[in-house]
């Protein structure tokens, strides 16, 4: 048993191989996964085809799973819906007594979430925050802007890096919607770099083979307001190993890009709403 990774066996990924999933303690009954992008976070009801970490680790906590006893799991509820296809830190309650606790903390904005996003070439330079609000599509399974039905959102945009045929950005919110990243970024001009759904140039022959590919979103960081009494206030999750050597062909460095991450990090204020 490794102690500091949680296993998915091969009869549990639908035909994908089986998974070593890295965990971090942050709290009584607090986990942080480092998702990688070949599951979604939780189950939902567009994506039912789609594994999800939520539901894996749940099927096998009545047969006793080892690992799941160590870290004390009798019941995993994760929070941050992040899909399939991005990879990093989701958030996790362990226990049905934790669950309520660490769900009022995460629907109260008392964490900040921080992805690397790497998008398609753009005139854009300087910062920005996006606010359109968002709500699920009555027919397809999308997100759109809706100032009449939508939800609030809110996310902060900051320019990290331009490669040759591709930009960096750092995404930060306080409380992440399904797809609210990807709609916000294109919504303002900085659309995703190959994103099956949002990206009206995607081949459609790429669309039917691999309708859910989607793989340059990475949520690398989470932090917690002090008030919350953890050990330390975030928690970091390196992104995938082969980012390394694609992003470096364009001339972007994923040392570079979080190294600039963490420095804008220091100097943001998201708003709690």
């Amino acid at each position: 048993m490794e102690p500091h990774r949680i296993g998915i066996p091969p009869t549990l990924m639908r035909g994908e191989k089986g998974q070593r999933i890295p965990i971090e303690h942050w709290g009584d009954g607090l986990l942080v996964f480092n998702k990688p992008s070949v599951l979604a976070a939780k189950s939902d009801p567009w994506f039912l085809d789609s594994v999800d970490l939520e539901s894996a680790f749940n099927e096998q906590i009545p047969t006793g799973k080892p690992e799941l006893k160590h870290h004390g799991i009798t019941e995993l509820r994760t929070f941050n819906p992040l899909e399939r296809g991005a990879s990093g830190a989701v958030l996790a309650s362990t226990t049905p007594e934790s669950a309520e606790h660490w769900r009022n903390a995460y629907g109260s904005f008392q964490f900040q979430f921080h992805h690397i996003l790497i998008t398609r070439k753009s005139e854009r330079k300087a910062s920005f925050e996006c606010r359109l609000p968002l709500m699920r599509h009555f027919k397809q399974q999308r997100m759109q802007v809706s100032h009449q039905l939508g939800k609030k959102a809110c996310t902060h945009f900051a320019p990290l890096g331009e490669g040759s045929t591709a930009d960096a950005w750092l995404a930060s919110t306080r409380y992440p919607r399904l797809h609210q990243l990807r709609l916000h970024a294109r919504e303002s001009g900085i659309p995703m770099l190959r994103d099956p759904l949002y990206d009206p140039s995607y081949p459609p022959e790429m669309l039917s083979s691999e309708p859910y590919r989607f793989e340059w979103m990475h949520a690398h960081r989470v932090d917690a307001c002090p008030s919350l009494g953890l050990d330390r206030t975030s928690v970091f999750l390196p992104p995938p190993k082969y980012w390394k050597r694609t992003l470096r062909r364009i001339g972007l460095e994923i040392d570079e890009l979080i190294t600039k991450s963490e420095e804008i990090i220091k100097n943001i204020t998201l708003p709690i709403e």
